[in-house]
């Protein structure tokens, strides 16, 4: 049952003992600018959503912090706090755990956007084939770019669409490329940038995981089977585990996080 506010009693609305812990919304969730007034009801069920939200949030920035804590390897002028709001943003973005995200980035870089070991560059060591692929077949990294291409045929067209509209929503993958223009100037942004490296790596990752999908009919080696796709060595099995295995242990931690309301 949601919280009410105290000496609140109309009829046939249960008496709160005073004991109990009450969440009264601000009177911001009762009337906003240039919106329709909301009800008792509707304001205490958008604030309670607020506040776990905000708990949520709190408790992953926790969970990720500690991660990186936990890495004897990573930078010493690491801005975990920063960098753990960027991952959750990309996360909220993308649909991917952002667990999994910082995984990924600590097993390519130990998070040193600096990091080069070869063709990879940023923090989750994307290739330059990668970033191209993105702009040859954007549909496989995006639901939205699929319709789009599908309905205007090209990519190019698309962004002649957009050209003509600005208002036109291209999902926030296809505004990226289209921010960017090429493949170029998006993979010299992955080289020099923390938040766009991210963004690629997890879209790529994406791409793994709808081809994991496409090759085993069990749910469960979803993941693990998209972070052998991730990584093009001959160590992909060992990574893939290695990683997985770090991904299980801190959603373990976080589920035990109270973030109730």
């Amino acid at each position: 049952m949601l919280p009410i506010p105290p000496n609140y009693h109309p009829i046939n609305v249960p008496y709160k003992p005073a004991q109990e812990q009450i969440v009264m919304p601000p009177i911001g969730y009762f009337f906003k600018p240039q919106e329709k007034c909301i009800s008792f009801l509707d304001a205490c069920k958008q604030y309670c959503e607020e506040i776990k939200r905000q708990k949520t949030q709190e408790a992953q920035i926790n969970v990720l912090k500690n991660i990186m804590q936990n890495n004897k390897n990573c930078p010493q002028d690491l801005d975990m706090e920063g960098l753990s709001r960027m991952i959750i943003d990309v996360s909220d973005q993308t649909g991917i755990d952002p667990i999994m995200i910082t995984c990924i980035a600590q097993q390519e870089t130990n998070f040193n956007q600096a990091a080069d070991t070869g063709s990879g560059k940023g923090i989750m060591q994307v290739v330059p084939i990668t970033v191209e692929d993105m702009y040859v077949r954007p549909g496989i990294y995006c639901p939205e770019m699929k319709k789009l291409i599908k309905k205007y045929k090209t990519l190019e067209n698309v962004f002649a669409q957009k050209d003509n509209n600005p208002d036109m929503n291209l999902g926030n993958f296809g505004e990226m490329l289209y921010e960017y223009g090429n493949h170029k100037n998006l993979f010299n942004a992955v080289k020099t940038d923390t938040y766009t490296a991210l963004k690629v790596g997890t879209y790529s990752y994406i791409a793994k995981l709808h081809r994991a999908k496409s090759l085993t009919k069990n749910p469960d080696n979803y993941e693990k089977l998209a972070l052998e796709l991730y990584n093009t060595t001959e160590l992909k099995k060992t990574y893939s585990n290695k990683v997985y295995q770090q991904v299980t242990k801190y959603r373990q931690m976080l589920s035990a996080l109270d973030i109730t309301v």
